[in-house]
């Protein structure tokens, strides 16, 4: 475990030392080419060029913001006092840091920092009070003090940098993917070029990812156990379970709501409260498909390497652990926002106009039935 540790603290060193080579490669190439090739300009200057291209856009990941998914709203203490005292309650009880401020989106995550919690409402709508506890629980168990919670963040932080810049579009990729596969404009075959070189600097970048998922899987797989266990202990083993399946339909339902807005915004039939969509579309789900979803998920095995263990092995250690729970609260989680539809309906149209763009204009929402 601390070797692996240890090996994650060499990979930004590796990842300088790359951008070294072709930077540097490039100022020797120029200073010292001339008394080994001669004064040809293509071999010389071209050379030089290639080098410095590829070495700046190795740099394109620490520059490149992500893309984004919807604004985040930072929330007030005053909407919703009894989400943030919930909060600093689960923080005391298990001595982690709570976090000093609490944002809002339209998505169905619920992530944080060490400063900053991120919660989906549209999550928040669909889930009970006891089951959002249990989450938020999860990610404060991930910064409980005097525990490994810091330098496993640090290993994540690392072995996710590395992943995004090779498995994932940054901002930059997304706006040249769109413009050199758009059939309105010349401007994309021009900016082929630079898509090459995105791409092949996520292949210079790919043994950087494999090495940080290679040594961080252990050591991610055994804190995100620990984070488990500070949901298990909350709420107790059955409904973490429960939680797991509900997530599962969330999941499956939230696709189904963005399918379908594609074609909402053409006929100008966009909801004006997707939470409260994503809520209903949740409760349409059959039983028999939901037992569906849970097979599915319960067959899956944990792949070698993986940040995250299978679904199948963290229930198994939820049951093993037997807990009994100490929070139990079957209300809608909405009931801890002062006026949820507000806020809501806020996240709606701000996750609109960066998902959709304009043209786009408020009268044309239809409310959530």
């Amino acid at each position: 475990m601390l070797l692996a540790a240890m090996a994650i603290c060499l990979l930004p060193a590796l990842y300088a030392v790359l951008v070294t080579l072709f930077l540097g490669g490039a100022v020797f190439w120029f200073l010292y080419a001339p008394s080994i090739v001669g004064s040809g300009p293509v071999l010389l200057y071209g050379l030089v060029v290639v080098l410095l291209v590829i070495g700046l856009a190795l740099l394109k990941p620490l520059a490149a913001p992500r893309p984004a998914k919807g604004k985040t709203k930072l929330l007030a203490r005053d909407k919703a006092p009894l989400l943030f005292e919930l909060i600093d309650k689960l923080a005391a009880v298990m001595n982690a840091e709570a976090p000093k401020q609490i944002t809002i989106d339209g998505n169905t995550s619920l992530h944080g920092s060490k400063s900053t919690l991120l919660i989906g409402l549209p999550l928040a709508a669909s889930c009970t009070v006891d089951q959002l506890a249990g989450m938020i629980a999860h990610e404060c168990g991930r910064r409980v003090k005097g525990t490994a919670a810091g330098p496993a963040g640090f290993a994540r932080g690392i072995s996710h940098f590395f992943f995004r810049a090779v498995k994932q579009r940054d901002a930059w990729d997304e706006s040249i993917y769109a413009a050199t596969t758009s059939r309105r404009t010349a401007l994309g075959k021009l900016l082929w070029p630079l898509r090459i070189l995105f791409s092949l600097v996520k292949i210079l970048l790919w043994p950087l990812m494999y090495m940080g998922q290679l040594f961080s899987g252990l050591l991610l797989q055994k804190t995100e156990f620990d984070a488990d266990l500070c949901q298990i202990r909350l709420i107790g083993s059955k409904p973490f379970e429960a939680t797991f399946r509900t997530l599962r339909v969330i999941d499956f339902a939230w696709k189904q709501v963005q399918a379908d807005l594609v074609f909402q915004h053409k006929e100008n039939q966009l909801p004006d409260n997707l939470p409260r969509q994503l809520e209903s579309a949740v409760a349409q789900i059959p039983d028999e498909f939901r037992a569906g979803l849970a097979v599915e998920a319960d067959t899956a095995e944990t792949a070698d390497f993986a940040l995250i263990p299978a679904e199948k092995d963290r229930l198994a250690a939820a049951t093993a652990a037997a807990a009994p729970g100490i929070y139990a609260c079957s209300l809608p989680a909405t009931i801890l926002f002062d006026d949820f539809d507000s806020l809501a309906k806020d996240v709606t149209w701000d996750y609109y106009l960066v998902e959709l763009g304009p043209p786009l204009e408020r009268r044309f929402l239809h409310p959530v039935v």
